[in-house]
């Protein structure tokens, strides 16, 4: 589980009183729509566990993004009420697939907002040392693509996101509110 990032010296995972709103919008993503072309289509069966407003990508996980405007630590919180975790980039193959979340939101929030979404990763521990909230570096963890000149933010900016634009990694406050994407990983 990640630290805290700044705001507050509560551990990321212990926010009190945080739950997604009954109107939140939710985007999904269908198999069909989510396969790579050239890659066979399967029909696997979907455990019990899995929420039904989350989609499955093939052999990747199941995904879905929240539009609702939260910051690092609040996304943190839905992900894990809803049995999941804040998404962990681990390809550039996880990264595109996620594309046609963005697709179908073209925007939530204002226009900079629209631009990004909160991933689980973070350099809470150690500024420059960005780990995912499973405490492996992004390197090791397979998906280290950064977004322009980032990371940039010095120690005001210590939580992940990504960019609208495939999904590139960037760091921002923690207190940023925009939306995000939650994971559950396969069986």
């Amino acid at each position: 589980m990640a630290g805290s990032c700044e705001g507050g010296n509560e551990p990321a995972g212990s926010i009190k009183g945080i739950s997604p709103p009954a109107s939140e919008t939710v985007a999904s993503i269908s198999e069909e729509t989510a396969r790579i072309p050239g890659e066979p289509a399967g029909i696997p069966s979907e455990p019990a566990r899995i929420p039904a407003d989350y989609e499955l990508i093939p052999e990747l996980g199941y995904y879905k993004f929240h539009t609702s405007l939260k910051t690092w630590h609040e996304a943190l919180k839905v992900c894990e009420e809803e049995g999941g975790h804040l998404a962990v980039l681990n390809s550039e193959r996880e990264a595109k697939a996620l594309g046609i979340f963005w697709d179908r939101n073209p925007k939530f929030g204002d226009t900079e907002q629209s631009k990004w979404a909160h991933v689980g990763f973070h350099d809470s521990y150690k500024e420059g040392e960005y780990v995912t909230i499973f405490n492996k570096t992004i390197v090791e963890s397979g998906y280290a693509t950064w977004y322009g000149n980032d990371p940039d933010g010095g120690t005001n900016q210590n939580c992940g996101m990504a960019s609208r634009k495939e999904n590139l990694l960037a760091d921002e406050s923690c207190t940023y509110k925009t939306g995000f994407f939650c994971e559950i990983e396969l069986p």
